[in-house]
């Protein structure tokens, strides 16, 4: 089975997944996923208030041992390696660029200044607006990965 080609624009890709009877699946989507308090099985519970879900979500990060971020993936992968070497001790982990269609060589900014373009400062805006939660947890979330640094000796 071959892919389909996409069908519209990446604007018009961003525009319907911010309509909010999609259900805001590109609107805050990372706290809305770690800010739930709900244990297994049960129906998910969030704060309808927004501080209050981004607090959450901060909290759920410092419980974890590891987090990795997409743009520093090899760093990332050695932060694992790290984590799980006392257990694993035979483990090898590696990074392979599979299914991949950016240039990872290409910085953050980059990548958004382009994105940026090609939705227009309107819609963009509106993303971002859209995202504020979203981008306060990536900041911090980026504060917590640069402030501990495991290395192997």
């Amino acid at each position: 089975m071959g892919l389909s080609e996409p069908k519209g624009s990446f604007s018009d890709y961003v525009r319907e997944k911010l309509d909010p009877k999609n259900h805001g699946p590109i609107s805050n989507y990372h706290v809305h996923q770690l800010s739930n308090t709900a244990y297994a099985g049960d129906t998910p519970k969030h704060s309808s208030v927004p501080s209050e879900k981004l607090e959450k979500a901060k909290a759920f990060l410092l419980e974890l041992p590891f987090f990795g971020l997409v743009e520093c993936f090899q760093e990332s992968l050695e932060r694992l390696h790290f984590y799980l070497k006392y257990h694993f001790p035979d483990l090898q982990v590696v990074n392979r660029q599979v299914n991949t269609t950016q240039d990872s060589a290409v910085s953050l900014e980059h990548k958004l200044l382009n994105i940026r373009r090609e939705l227009g400062e309107a819609l963009y805006g509106e993303l971002l607006d859209r995202n504020k939660l979203d981008l306060d947890l990536y900041k911090f979330a980026h504060a917590q990965f640069n402030a501990v640094v495991p290395r192997e000796s």
